[in-house]
């Protein structure tokens, strides 16, 4: 899946040369998911995890194309790092049909994070130590909250059952998330018109 983040890919390069791998992307990393509008694939999502020691590298790129009066391709990358457990950088980036959309980067400074998003400045005291890109990898057995690196802010998570797991939005609505054996299998979502279902493959 293609890149939508470039303007600050050095430090994320510079961070995964730090930890001792290249560019390369190691298979065991990757998970893959379809997205469907009930029953109707729309696109997929690649979530990749790079992990040495204390120091954890994601890449999340998901690609939807929505018909509707017009054809819409909403494209949605995120890069985050973590170190030592806390979230110390990220990078968010929204386009449709090519055009950036939204952007919102998030950089860890000492004791509060600088948050940027599209174009305004907002300060952030408390730590991330789970964010939205790592509900892919990890379930939140142990977790409240996960902030959205999409919206700079936390999202309240509720368990309702075995595995299963509810993000309350802060628009609203209610992603459920479902894991089997710690590892996730589907998130189901309202948005708009759509009921959107994103299955592991």
């Amino acid at each position: 899946m293609k890149r939508i983040i470039r303007f600050h890919w050095l430090w994320f390069v510079v961070a995964l040369l730090q930890m001792g791998f290249g560019l390369e992307e190691r298979q065991g990393d990757i998970l893959r998911f379809e997205i469907s509008d009930g029953d109707t694939p729309i696109g997929e999502i690649q979530a990749t995890r790079q992990v040495l020691g204390d120091h954890v590298v994601l890449h999340v790129v998901s690609t939807t194309k929505v018909k509707r009066l017009v054809t819409l391709t909403i494209e949605f990358e995120g890069m985050i790092e973590y170190k030592k457990g806390r979230m110390v950088r990220s990078e968010h980036v929204t386009q449709v049909n090519g055009y950036k959309h939204g952007e919102t980067s998030s950089v860890w400074q000492g004791d509060h994070y600088r948050i940027y998003q599209d174009g305004e400045e907002k300060l952030l005291s408390s730590s991330v130590h789970y964010s939205g890109s790592l509900m892919y990898f990890l379930e939140p057995e142990y977790h409240g909250i996960v902030f959205s690196e999409k919206e700079g802010e936390f999202d309240p998570i509720v368990r309702v059952g075995e595995g299963q797991y509810i993000v309350e939005k802060s628009d609203g609505t209610r992603h459920t998330f479902t894991y089997h054996d710690g590892e996730l299998q589907q998130i189901e979502y309202p948005h708009r018109m759509m009921d959107v279902v994103v299955r592991r493959k």
